[in-house]
């Protein structure tokens, strides 16, 4: 008699591995697509709410604002520096009711910005994004020397290296 055979056809041994894990990732999909959708934890609200979107930022209107020059700088720079000098100008974008405040402090404000830009190295004045960095720091010590809500914008007219 013949006895039954313990081996069975090699090629199904080796796709019995393949066939349960193409199983077992398609449950699991399936079953992630379920629970996503169908929201059994109720996570999700039942109606959704009208958001109010404020403005990004606050800008005041063109007759609530006043424009202050500061006095151009020229500010040398130091001996790592590829260009000798930082020849700068900006003007503040203040509320009309300050600008009396500001023009009395302008000296300080002066002071301030040479100081800080001769802080700065000089390699981060010559990288692409620095003004945008720089000008965020000078407001913000800006509105320390003045007071909070008094200047709206720095607008730097002339930062030139040579």
């Amino acid at each position: 008699m013949s006895e039954p055979s313990d081996e069975t056809d090699p090629k199904a041994k080796k796709r019995f591995p393949v066939v349960v894990t193409l199983i077992l990732c398609v449950l699991t999909g399936a079953g992630s697509f379920a629970f996503v959708t169908l929201d059994p934890l109720h996570l999700m609200p039942e109606e959704a709410e009208p958001v109010e979107v404020a403005a990004a930022v606050d800008r005041p209107s063109p007759n609530q604002t006043s424009f202050v020059p500061l006095d151009p700088q020229v500010i040398s720079l130091g001996p790592n520096s590829r260009a000798d000098h930082l020849r700068f100008s900006a003007t503040l974008d203040i509320r009309p009711q300050y600008e009396a405040e500001v023009m009395a402090v302008k000296p300080r404000i002066a002071d301030m910005i040479a100081t800080y830009l001769r802080a700065v190295e000089p390699t981060m004045l010559e990288q692409p994004a620095a003004l945008l960095t720089l000008r965020a720091q000078m407001l913000r010590r800006i509105s320390v020397i003045v007071g909070p809500d008094r200047v709206h914008d720095l607008l730097i007219a002339e930062f030139i290296l040579n």
